[in-house]
């Protein structure tokens, strides 16, 4: 990319970090950049358009000009104009985010789980969970013995008592304990 050809320079930062020019910045998704636009002494304060909207200065120096842009929750790529000429940047993923191969690794891995523990508890739902048996471990084994004990007691009670009638009753309560 060539050097800015504006007038001025158009440095970003994050919060605390130093200023880079557009061309050096690696931009991540769903943050929020700090800018600033060194403006020579005859200029106008500049006019800047990240993703085709306006970004408007926060605060006016001397010589300086600062405002803030948030990086939209996508990636790719995405231009900034500033005073009419249009500039080319990328936006890279958040290393937070799961890509679509392990988001499809994660849902694999709970159906085989939630078929494992139909079968053990003897709900019968219709969901036929022969395809998904695994050799399970201890741990795995005890947490299923535990927590199906208690969800089978559950389920018991709603299929003995299906509805329940709630009884209003008065209750003095210190008006600071009140929850809105």
């Amino acid at each position: 990319m060539e050097q800015h050809s504006s007038g001025g320079n158009f440095l970003l930062r994050l919060n605390g970090e130093t200023w880079v020019t557009l061309e050096e910045a690696y931009l991540t998704e769903a943050t929020t950049y700090d800018w600033k636009y060194e403006v020579n002494s005859s200029e106008q304060p500049p006019s800047i358009h990240f993703c085709g909207l306006p970004h408007f200065p926060h605060r006016l120096d001397e010589r300086e000009v600062y405002g803030q842009l948030t990086t939209p929750f996508y990636s790719g790529q995405v231009s900034f104009e500033i005073n009419g000429v249009k500039f080319d940047s990328y936006i890279y993923p958040d290393t937070r985010k799961m890509t679509q191969e392990q988001y499809h690794l994660m849902l694999s891995d709970i159906l085989q789980e939630a078929s494992l523990c139909f079968e053990h508890s003897d709900i019968k739902t219709g969901i036929d969970a022969d395809q998904h048996s695994r050799e399970l471990t201890l741990a795995q084994w005890s947490y299923l013995e535990a927590s199906f004990a208690s969800l089978g007691s559950m389920i018991r009670q709603v299929l003995e008592q299906p509805t329940r009638v709630l009884q209003a009753r008065e209750q003095q309560v210190r008006r600071d304990r009140v929850k809105w």
